[in-house]
């Protein structure tokens, strides 16, 4: 079994920043703080890990609860967020690559993201790519990212019987931090520069392969290629 885990924001998606606008309102309509968020990065962080950082930025306490109703109303603001982007997409090659994946008997692909799990299928759902995902590791697994990928190998596991081989697991994302995950854990990782960060600045944090884009040959290529011996 391979299994291939994506990022959704920066790899998959483009939500043209709704999803930061619905976060932000929704601090706002809990804390009554406008922009709350102001220099918190939010790029290959998981969405409880932003709003504690918004909540540390701004001196407020977590421990009376004011994360979980964040994300409650977080969760109603963001259709409407997406709905009302001027232009949300998928990115260049997202479609091509899945159908490629999804011919392949012996490939399971799911998602490996920061998104609480609500919030991932929100995104893909208004993109329609939501059921082309076997399983996942959400940021309402963990906080850290670097944690997720036992999550989605132990998902694996139980759905389909048997375990892959961690060297059979690869991670395809747009940040620093998703090529962190995967070396936690001793996966593999495709780094995509279709985010933030720019094609040589993750090339600097040694990925396995680093495409511009996943339209890019070489994408499907290496996710398809032979796995080395563990």
């Amino acid at each position: 079994m391979r299994l291939v885990l994506f990022d959704i924001d920066g790899t998959l998606v483009s939500t043209d920043g709704a999803g930061r606008l619905a976060v932000t309102r929704a601090f706002q309509d809990v804390t009554g703080i406008p922009n709350g968020f102001a220099g918190v990065r939010m790029a290959g962080k998981t969405d409880p890990q932003i709003i504690r950082e918004g909540l540390e930025a701004n001196a407020l306490p977590g421990r009376d609860g004011l994360r979980s109703r964040i994300l409650d109303r977080y969760l109603s603001l963001l259709p409407e967020a997406l709905a009302r982007a001027e232009r949300p997409r998928l990115l260049p090659g997202v479609e091509q690559v899945l159908d490629d994946l999804a011919r392949q008997p012996d490939v399971v692909v799911g998602l490996l993201t920061g998104n609480i799990e609500n919030g991932a299928r929100v995104k893909l759902e208004f993109f329609g790519i939501w059921e082309r995902f076997s399983l996942g590791a959400y940021g309402s697994d963990d906080e850290e990212r670097k944690n997720l990928v036992p999550f989605a190998v132990d998902r694996a596991a139980r759905r389909f019987g048997r375990r892959p081989n961690v060297r059979n697991v690869w991670l395809v994302g747009d940040t620093p931090n998703d090529i962190a995950a995967a070396r936690a854990h001793g996966a593999r990782v495709l780094a995509v520069a279709s985010g933030p960060h720019p094609l040589e600045e993750l090339e600097a944090h040694a990925p396995d392969a680093a495409v511009r884009s996943l339209d890019a040959p070489e994408a499907i290529n290496c996710l398809l290629e032979a796995s080395p011996a563990a």
